[in-house]
């Protein structure tokens, strides 16, 4: 428990823990640590965010361990998997209220609690409706790799759309290149602010090939001067 006092201080209650259930034994995910010679591990849990493209056993693959390997914590993203639907933690991160900001892989962002319960959650189809609500021309494939959070509450958040090209430099005929947009959602996931790859890179310098040009992998808040380090 964490208790914020009327004069503004705070009270830190001990840990506290407790024992859940049993998980099936076949969808644990298979870990294993080494720590070389008598090398202490920084204290604390890992945070995994794990990806896999098998229906069966279907391990789990939002997890917490601690410095052994053992599962403490999970969320279950894909309970009922089919060879159609690739569902992935891809990412999660923890938010500063203790709930858990999970973007599933061909699914949606949603904020849930500790105990797995969905708070709020936005599919890409109402992002774009929202994108579109509020003036900006932009239609989002898919939110993918990495959110940012904001010291004000907002997310920065990393998608991919695509946009039609006739005849560049050898690639002839429409090629549709996918890029990438940062898009800034308000406290109420509300964006405000879009910034467009293709607005400000040249899509005829793509060192990995076209059609999927940017490939955005990151994106990290700077607090020493307010920019967004992009990564792509």
């Amino acid at each position: 428990a964490d208790i914020g006092l009327p004069g503004g201080g705070k009270f830190q209650d001990v840990d506290h823990t407790f024992q859940t259930g049993a998980l099936p034994a076949n969808r644990i995910p298979q870990i294993s640590v080494q720590t070389p010679g008598n090398l202490t591990p920084n204290p604390g849990v890992e945070l995994l965010s794990l990806f896999n493209t098998s229906t069966t056993p279907n391990p789990l693959e939002a997890v917490v361990t601690d410095l052994q390997g053992n599962v403490i914590w999970y969320y279950d993203v894909n309970p009922n998997p089919t060879t159609t639907s690739v569902l992935a933690p891809f990412p999660i991160k923890l938010m500063p209220n203790g709930h858990m900001l999970v973007n599933i892989v061909n699914g949606d962002l949603r904020e849930i609690d500790l105990a797995g319960n969905t708070i709020r959650d936005l599919t890409w189809a109402e992002l774009n409706s929202r994108l579109a609500a509020a003036g900006f021309s932009l239609g989002a494939v898919y939110i993918n790799h990495d959110i940012a959070m904001l010291p004000n509450g907002h997310l920065i958040l990393l998608v991919s759309h695509t946009k039609d090209f006739t005849d560049l430099p050898g690639y002839p005929g429409t090629t549709s290149v996918i890029g990438d947009a940062l898009v800034d959602l308000d406290k109420n996931w509300n964006p405000v602010w879009v910034w467009d790859t293709f607005d400000h890179l040249d899509v005829n310098r793509h060192p990995r090939g076209l059609p999927d040009w940017t490939h955005g992998n990151a994106v990290i808040y700077s607090a020493d001067d307010g920019s967004l380090l992009y990564s792509s």
